[in-house]
């Protein structure tokens, strides 16, 4: 099978076979198993290339929708609750669809539609109750592939961004739903998949376009107002046709993964200061990967890869928690994926995955079933009158205690400090007004940490002052609460007095 059209994904963020790689963090903690329910079909148009997922009714249900390139239309699929959709409905999309992306065009609060199609991009304005305006085309430079939307020239208005065999073209969004003249940026080796996102660290977007036959990734700085530098170039396997953006190393830097057709393999690009890239890592995924996707699958606080496998039939699961990768688990999907997308279908803060079927004319749903991982943080707060001494003050500890099941990766805990007294923060902490936060790093189950600090005493420090500490934030969750919050009161009398309990 040769390749043909892939969608993008937009950053702000299936079919025969997808591979999921759990790339962790390090320290690396050991996630729950990765777990999808069996496959469910909905039926698409003919040859679906492409799929999103949004609210395109407004009763807060995700709902699908697909470009079926040789209908001609999207077919969309309103969400019927806990992840299950109704019947398709047909909506005219323009000649031959291959992208789609779903967005606020118009700044009225409704979903609104666009797709590529070949020398165009078409929009179709929402009306929030699951049906569109009249469709109105943009000329494009020709042969627009994948397509992805984002803010690319800081106006708080959507912008348009396709790929064609030759490069990338960007049309500027008016915030009134429609889009100016296209502006066209070259790019080495037939471009496909597309990302945008902040490569390089400045706070403005920059596109990364893959070259499927160049067998690179090519990065497009963005200079502002929606210009682009020139495109530069990155190794990934053969035949790259899809490129997704993550921090697969948790290095605060963002990474590049590639879905690369040719060589059967996903490529990771992991990054460095000032938007290069290194050497790509090779993966190997199954014959013909098609799309790529990031998403936080097992719910680790660790950016995983999906990427859809066109002739291996399945979902592949790779990963030990700690960088290396064991053989694929594998979870049934319909055949012959193309798009990919990583969506919560059913509303329960676990991201599923979607794929698109050109065979099956369908869009397979996995439902995720992994069970998030928890830890119980205790917070104890106590105090003790330091007065004896040139400067007085009152010292408050803070011991933390993680009762599991998993491991802590991070928390905060806020001490709320009363009138006539300010905090002053020990290590891991910070001082705010009228409160001090202190940080919890990885924690072990069963394991303790304490945090301490001061509130200085004055010969007009009088009165009875109560400290409230509380977990204020914490990952994985927290599964009961009832343990969250201490205090401490102390009763003090200038530097003459002070008892605490």
């Amino acid at each position: 099978m040769r390749p043909r059209h892939v969608r993008a994904r937009s950053i702000a963020i299936i079919g025969c076979a997808v591979a999921v790689i759990v790339v962790p963090s390090l320290p690396a903690q050991a996630a729950n198993p990765i777990t999808f329910a069996p496959h469910v079909d909905y039926p698409t148009g003919v040859r679906p290339e492409a799929v999103v997922s949004a609210d395109f009714n407004s009763d807060g249900k995700p709902d699908l929708a697909t470009a079926d390139r040789f209908d001609w239309e999207f077919s969309i699929l309103l969400g019927a609750g806990a992840g299950t959709f109704a019947p398709r409905i047909g909506v005219l999309s323009g000649p031959e669809p291959t992208g789609v992306v779903a967005g606020d065009f118009n700044g009225d609060g409704k979903v609104d539609l666009a797709a590529s199609i070949n020398s165009a991009v078409s929009v179709l304005l929402g009306n929030g109750d699951g049906t569109f305006g009249t469709r109105s085309e943009y000329p494009s430079t020709s042969g627009a592939e994948a397509l992805a939307t984002a803010d690319v020239n800081g106006d708080s208005k959507a912008d348009l961004v396709t790929s064609r065999p030759t490069g990338v073209t960007v049309h500027l969004g008016t915030g009134t739903g429609a889009f100016g003249a296209p502006t066209d940026y070259a790019a080495s080796g037939y471009s496909r998949g597309i990302v945008l996102h902040d490569l390089t660290g400045d706070d403005i977007i920059d596109i990364a376009v893959v070259g499927l036959s160049g067998n690179a990734v090519n990065v497009l700085p963005g200079q502002g107002a929606g210009a682009f530098g020139g495109a530069i170039a990155f190794p990934a396997g053969s035949q790259p046709i899809d490129v997704a953006a993550g921090d697969f190393n948790a290095d605060g830097v963002v990474d590049l993964v590639t879905a690369d057709y040719g060589s059967g393999t996903s490529s990771i690009l992991l990054g460095l200061p000032g938007g290069a890239f290194g050497a790509p890592t090779s993966l190997p995924i199954g014959p013909e990967p098609f799309a790529v996707a990031v998403s936080d699958l097992d719910m680790d606080g660790d950016h995983d890869i999906a990427v859809s496998v066109a002739q291996a039939h399945h979902v592949a699961v790779f990963g030990n928690g700690d960088g290396t990768f064991t053989p694929a688990t594998t979870l049934g999907t319909s055949t012959t994926p193309t798009d990919l997308i990583a969506a919560d279908v059913n509303t329960d803060d676990r991201p599923d995955l979607v794929t698109t079927s050109r065979t099956s004319r369908a869009v397979s749903v996995l439902l995720n079933q992994t069970v998030p991982m928890t830890a119980d943080i205790g917070v104890k707060l106590t105090a003790k009158p330091r007065l004896a001494i040139l400067k007085p003050y009152l010292e408050f500890s803070l011991t933390i205690t993680n009762s599991g099941p998993d491991p802590v990766r991070n928390g905060t805990v806020t001490s709320t400090i009363p009138q006539g007294l300010t905090g002053v923060a020990g290590p891991h902490c910070v001082a705010g007004a009228g409160k001090v936060t202190c940080n919890v790093g990885n924690l072990a189950v069963g394991a303790s940490t304490t945090r301490k600090f001061t509130t200085p005493v004055s010969a007009l420090t009088t009165g009875n002052f109560t400290i409230t500490a509380t977990r204020t934030a914490s990952f994985p969750a927290d599964p009961n609460a009832s343990n969250d919050t201490s205090q401490a009161t102390c009763l003090v009398v200038g530097v003459v007095l002070a008892t605490c309990r």
